[in-house]
C-alpha cells in the first residue's frame, strides 16, 4: 500500500516521501513473499469486482512502465459446496457483472485437473482471469518508479515521538526535538528510536503522524 501510495502520488506531480520503519525488502508486511493470488469474481462481495479489474488495469501500466512481468493469469479454480460462500459467492460476481466463467462437476474437474478429484457433493468454478502477482517485485516496480519521478523514500524510520497532549505521532528523520513540534509540550513520550505501537482503537493516531527533523 505504502509503495503503490507514493507511486501514484508522484505520477500525479506531487512531492512525496515514503517512510519505512523497516529495512528494504523486509519480510515483516504482506508485501514480501513469491505470489500473491489475484482473481476478477471475488466471492466475498460483488461490489469488490470493479476494484479488482480497475487493480488488473493498474498491474498492466506498472508492466509496461517497468519492463517487468508482474503478473501471471493462469486462471483459479474455486471448488466447495455449491451453497457454500466460495462457489455461491463467486457464481453471484460473475452474474452480477456478467463476467464469463465456467462451473464443473466434480468429475469435469477430475478429467481437466487430473491432480484434483473433489467429492461428489462439491462443485467448481473456473475464474480465467485469475492468477498471481509477484508482490517483492511489485513493490520494486513501484519504489523506483516513483524515485524516478522525484519521490524521496526512507527505510528505517519508525514512527518514535507520541505526544499526548495533541495525540500526535512522529516520524523523526534525524535527531528529534526535545518538545513536541505542534504543541510545544515538554512531556511527549520520547520512545528512544523503539516504534510506538498504537492500539486497534487508536484511530487519533492513525490520522496524525507528521514528519520532524530535518527536511
Amino acid at each position: 500500500m505504502g509503495a503503490s501510495t507514493l507511486y501514484e502520488l508522484s505520477r500525479r506531480g506531487v512531492r512525496a516521501l515514503g517512510i519505512e520503519q523497516f529495512a528494504q525488502g523486509h519480510d515483516r508486511g504482506s508485501s514480501h513473499g513469491d505470489s500473491r493470488i489475484i482473481r476478477e469474481m471475488y466471492f466475498e462481495h460483488p461490489l469488490y469486482v470493479p476494484l479488482v479489474q480497475r487493480a488488473y488495469d493498474l498491474w498492466h501500466e506498472l508492466e509496461a512502465e517497468s519492463g517487468k512481468s508482474l503478473m501471471a493469469i493462469d486462471g483459479g479454480l474455486m471448488i466447495g459446496p455449491p451453497d457454500g460462500m466460495v462457489v455461491a459467492g463467486t457464481l453471484r460476481s460473475a452474474r452480477e457483472h456478467s463476467i464469463a466463467h465456467e462451473v464443473l462437476s466434480p468429475d469435469e474437474v477430475h478429467r481437466r485437473y487430473p491432480a484434483f478429484e473433489p467429492q461428489a457433493d462439491l462443485s467448481a468454478v473456473v475464474d480465467p482471469r485469475a492468477g498471481y502477482l509477484d508482490p517483492e517485485a511489485c513493490t520494486r516496480a513501484h519504489i523506483d518508479l516513483a524515485r524516478q519521478r522525484g519521490a524521496d523514500v526512507r527505510y528505517e524510520e519508525p514512527v518514535v515521538l507520541w505526544c499526548q497532549a495533541c495525540e500526535t505521532g512522529y516520524a523523526c528523520l534525524g535527531q528529534a526535538p526535545p518538545l513536541c513540534p505542534e504543541c510545544r509540550s515538554a512531556e511527549p513520550n520520547w520512545t528512544t528510536r523503539k516504534p510506538y505501537k498504537p492500539s486497534v482503537n487508536d484511530a487519533k493516531f492513525l490520522r496524525s503522524i507528521k514528519i520532524c527533523g530535518e527536511p
